[in-house]
Order: structure tokens, then C-alpha cells, then sequence
């Protein structure tokens, strides 16, 4: 074989490679869990990191256990509208800045809004869905850094 069918096949080796490393960092990346501390709690936020867990959220299940909650993270800070397409129960809804604080919050915002999109003047990076009064009873407020 000739050395430029060898570099080729080292390459395209090495493609395959990459793309391999690449789709299972990416599945392992989109099991993710993260905790939030408040002055109250913490919580164990799933994160979702791709596009389709970002598109189905918190949407078909019947409900959220205590203390848990989901984080999406958006690779820019910009206008980030949600939805209550297909929840079956109400959320706080918390929109954050790239330093990780309160911009807007969204309290119990209910299945039956849709398909009404909450959508805050201010851009958001972060945003964190909590099962309904949350963010209230943890006093969770604009303006409010969180750790995560």
C-alpha cells in the first residue's frame, strides 16, 4: 500500500475516532446533574445540554420529585422563551444571566398556559425549571445570584 493510501486511512481512522469520543462524551454530558443551593435547599438539577432534551424538557411526566428540578444551558445569553407544551404540572420557571443571576422568574406557571410562551425582556444563558412555589418558599428572587 502507498503512502498516501495509508495517510488516508490514518485520517479517516482518526475521524471515526474523534467523532466517537465526541458522541459519547455527548451522551455522557446529557446525564449531567448539577446542584443548586439556595439559602434553604438544594436541589439536583438534570441538565439539559442537547437540543432534543432542551425541545422535551420536564414535557410527559407526571410530576417532578421534591428537590429536583431541570437546567437547561445555552451556549450564548440571548432571549430564551418557554412553553408549557406537553407538562402535567406547574413550574417555576427562572431565567439567568451568564453569571448565574435571578434575571426573571416565572412562578407556577400551569400546563393549561399553553400555548402562551413566557418569554422575558432580559436575555438568559441558564434557565431552571422547579416544581410550582419553589422558588418562593426558597426565597429564590430577581436580582439573586445562585451557585451551581
Amino acid at each position: 500500500m502507498g503512502h498516501s493510501k495509508k495517510a488516508i486511512l490514518l485520517v479517516l481512522s482518526l475521524i471515526v475516532l474523534a467523532l466517537a469520543t465526541f458522541f459519547i462524551w455527548r451522551a455522557i454530558d446529557s446525564n449531567q446533574t448539577v446542584t443548586l443551593r439556595t439559602v434553604e435547599t438544594s436541589f439536583k438539577l438534570t441538565v439539559a445540554g442537547t437540543l432534543a432534551e432542551q425541545e422535551k424538557g420536564l414535557g410527559q411526566r407526571s410530576s417532578l420529585p421534591a428537590n429536583q428540578g431541570m437546567l437547561f444551558s445555552f451556549s450564548s445569553s440571548e432571549s430564551r422563551c418557554f412553553w408549557m407544551k406537553g407538562m402535567l404540572f406547574p413550574l417555576d420557571i427562572i431565567w439567568l444571566s451568564p453569571n448565574k443571576q435571578v434575571v426573571y422568574i416565572q412562578p407556577d406557571a400551569k400546563p393549561s398556559s399553553y400555548p402562551r410562551a413566557f418569554c422575558p425582556a432580559q436575555p438568559a444563558k441558564y434557565v431552571i425549571e422547579l416544581n410550582s412555589g419553589q422558588a418562593m418558599s426558597n426565597q429564590i428572587k430577581i436580582g439573586q445570584t445562585l451557585e451551581f
